[in-house]
């Protein structure tokens, strides 16, 4: 399914052989992690997965009875015969464990034995461990609710529990009756993105993103942006490295191997259309990169900002454009034609901004 749906996107055409470069899976990243912002259709079944866990035990309502009732808690191994949507929770849920979080009070439906109320661990956890008798378990079933040892008074623990653990178990306040038990990250009311962003946990955060995807950015000048940037345009030392031969000489210098540093922007050809629609590029004392170039655009107002980092977008949309005119269609365009597309496409957006007509005079 991921290949099915990353033809898509790519291609427009789901049966069509060729090759992306950028993965799938980072493709659906979160922008501030270096994706598009795409949920996956992993990200979107772990997330309603997480929040229907968090109603099982917050929402009393038939499917929840039904359940609890028939499968006990989520955090006990499903058996052969479970259903593979349990089977499926069962994994979401231990995958979450960490950030599923219980508070106690009455009339809940935690399992005594299987939920890690016990300061994130389970009962059966700290039995198994060997660091204390196995009274519970001949004193309760093991499917039983925590409810068996809770009172409108508090805790009502049996006789013979080893002190540690008494001790441990009557420092867990008891809350008064309310509509839930269970939280995910100690908040109560959650939204998608914050299971959609518990999947990515581990993932870095990209300090670029902005800059493509600032506050005016076009789809189609910041898309092409973000391949270059992430290294999935065809360049030609990218397809010699798969063992593709072809002309690894630059399109527009035709002295230089061709790589995404080479034409953005250490090319003279497209260095002069950079420099000419943002003079203050020439005051760099080496030819910069995609992100340098934005970088070195970043200060000013941010109006400015913005129109710089659209330019750059821009330019290198037309830049790959001109790049497989010249290499697959035999056409060429000098750079002051390039310069005057670029410019001609800024303008049609800035217009729509708010008070974009005093960019004009930076055209």
């Amino acid at each position: 399914m991921a290949r099915f749906c990353a033809k898509f996107l790519y291609f427009c055409d789901t049966t069509a052989r060729k090759l992306h470069l950028i993965s799938w899976k980072n493709t659906c990243k979160p922008k501030v992690f270096g994706g598009l912002g795409i949920p996956s259709l992993y990200s979107v079944q772990f997330s309603f997965t997480c929040s229907l866990i968090v109603r099982l035990y917050n929402c009393h309502s038939l499917l929840s009875k039904w359940l609890l009732h028939k499968y006990v808690s989520p955090w006990k191994p499903p058996s052969t015969k479970s259903s593979p949507f349990w089977k499926y929770l069962c994994k979401v849920a231990c995958v979450g464990k960490n950030n599923f979080n219980f508070f106690i009070s009455n009339n809940t439906p935690i399992s005594l034995f299987w939920d890690h109320w016990i300061n994130g661990k389970a009962l059966h956890e700290i039995l198994d461990s060997s660091l204390y008798p196995n009274l519970l378990h001949n004193l309760f079933p093991i499917n039983a609710k925590i409810s068996v040892i809770l009172s409108d008074n508090g805790w009502v623990l049996p006789p013979g529990i080893s002190s540690s653990l008494m001790h441990t178990i009557y420092g867990i306040p008891v809350l008064p009756d309310n509509n839930g038990c269970l939280l995910w990250g100690n908040v109560m009311v959650n939204k998608f993105s914050s299971y959609y962003n518990f999947i990515y946990r581990d993932d870095y955060l990209v300090n670029w993103h902005h800059y493509i995807w600032h506050k005016h950015f076009a789809l189609r000048y910041s898309s092409f942006c973000w391949m270059a940037v992430l290294g999935g345009l065809k360049t030609a030392d990218v397809l010699r490295a798969r063992g593709i031969s072809v002309d690894s000489s630059c399109s527009f210098c035709h002295s230089s191997d061709e790589s995404i540093n080479h034409i953005f922007f250490e090319c003279d050809f497209s260095f002069s259309v950079i420099s000419n629609i943002i003079p203050v590029m020439k005051n760099q004392f080496l030819r910069p990169t995609i992100l340098q170039a934005f970088a070195f655009t970043s200060a000013g107002p941010i109006k400015l900002k913005h129109l710089h980092h659209l330019i750059i977008c821009c330019s290198v949309y037309h830049l790959w454009r001109e790049r497989n005119d010249r290499k697959f269609g035999s056409s060429y365009a000098s750079s002051t034609t390039i310069c005057h597309m670029i410019k001609s496409a800024v303008l049609s957006k800035i217009l729509r901004w708010k008070d974009g007509s005093t960019l004009l005079e930076l055209l």
